[in-house]
């Protein structure tokens, strides 16, 4: 604080100290017509770091287009910026941490802390659920490819006769009949909608 308190007097001074031909600057400025690019300086290091220019996202415009097609331009980039939920929360912490150490805030750092491992945690679970959905979709595909042909005749006379193993492991059975089969699918498809769900849970919370 000590800091900023100096160069805030710094700059008054500053102020104080320059030249005004009279009757001084506010009459001047009214009476007269000063050129503006004396008043243009650049900005101080602790002043730059308060704001950044995104070249990608600011169109080149036409300076002869006039106002209303400058401030529709505007107007379509903070829509497009509104729109889009793809926002990297690393960038934007480490954008909070670089002001915050030339303007110190308690508790913002534990807070940039808490978002990051929020989000990396949200992202390791999405992963992992897109990996199961993944395996139960295949196992569900595999159960509709073989729902046919395990309820051939043929095929119903020898597992009744000979016991083979189903899909699940040595000591299960295949099922005998349709509806049985049917009804695994059934609780396949369902545990499915329940992992998207909870995925789209986990999506929403990191948005």
């Amino acid at each position: 604080m000590e800091k900023h308190l100096q160069s805030l007097q710094a700059t008054s001074e500053s102020i104080q100290t320059l030249y005004f031909r009279p009757p001084y600057m506010f009459t001047n400025s009214v009476t007269t017509n000063p050129n503006i690019i004396d008043l243009i300086r650049d900005p101080e290091p602790d002043e730059a770091r308060l704001f950044t220019i995104n070249k990608d996202m600011v169109p080149e415009l036409d300076v002869y287009q006039g106002t209303s097609s400058a401030l529709q331009a505007a107007k379509d980039i903070k829509k497009a910026y509104e729109k889009s939920r793809d926002v990297n929360v690393d960038v934007v912490c480490d954008a909070v941490d670089n002001l915050t150490r030339s303007y110190p805030m308690p508790g913002v750092e534990e807070k940039t802390q808490r978002l990051r491992k929020k989000a990396h945690d949200l992202a390791a679970s999405v992963h992992s659920l897109e990996g199961v959905i993944e395996d139960q979709e295949r196992q569900l595909k595999k159960l509709d490819a073989t729902l046919e042909s395990k309820l051939q005749p043929s095929f119903l006379l020898s597992s009744r006769t000979f016991g083979i193993p189903s899909l699940g492991g040595a000591g299960d059975r295949l099922p005998r009949d349709k509806a049985t089969w049917q009804r695994q699918v059934d609780r396949e498809k369902q545990e499915i909608e329940q992992l998207k769900a909870e995925l789209a849970r986990k999506r929403s919370e990191m948005e």
